[in-house]
């Protein structure tokens, strides 16, 4: 199995900047080359076991009202999409 946390290319061009600018800052850079990251692992053998929205989890554990997660579900898909953990497993190893 592999967990991991990806990131698209619009969730990091419009949110990312400003980390990005910081990890340079102390040597470590990252590169965006596909909009979907994920497919990577799916080309290379791998199934997606579980997709955890990262924003998502966040709203639920500071407390957001419902409503507000409803309007963010329905508004900022692509925000809610665009940060997430990634759980894959190999088909060689189940």
């Amino acid at each position: 199995k592999v967990i991991c946390d990806l990131m698209t290319r619009g969730f990091f061009e419009k949110y990312g900047k400003t980390i990005h600018e910081k990890l340079t800052g102390m040597g470590a850079s990252f590169k965006f080359t596909v909009d979907n990251p994920e497919e990577i692992f799916l080309k290379n053998g791998y199934s997606c076991i579980e997709r955890i929205s990262i924003i998502e989890k966040s709203m639920a554990y500071s407390g957001a009202p419902a409503v507000l997660r409803m309007t963010w579900k329905i508004l900022a898909r692509g925000l809610l999409r665009g940060y997430s953990i990634y759980v894959f497993s190999h088909g060689l190893n189940g």
